[in-house]
């Protein structure tokens, strides 16, 4: 059985789409989001958050930088 660790979907969702959000995150419970982008500030890879508003209300989203 293949089971993936959260930073490794956070990684590949990054890599692939340039974005992730919050909601997206907890929809695959992953719960520590902010976690996440901060232990994959050690392998090199950067992202930057924001708050954006969404048509259900409001969403936190991080955008690869690096």
């Amino acid at each position: 059985m293949n089971i993936k660790s959260h930073e490794t979907i956070v990684r590949e969702k990054l890599i692939k789409d340039g974005v992730i959000s919050r909601n997206w995150a907890l929809r695959r419970y992953i719960g520590r989001l902010a976690s996440r982008i901060h232990d994959l500030k050690e392998t090199g890879i950067v992202a930057k958050g924001k708050s954006v508003k969404t048509p259900l209300g409001r969403d936190y989203e991080y955008y690869l930088v690096k």
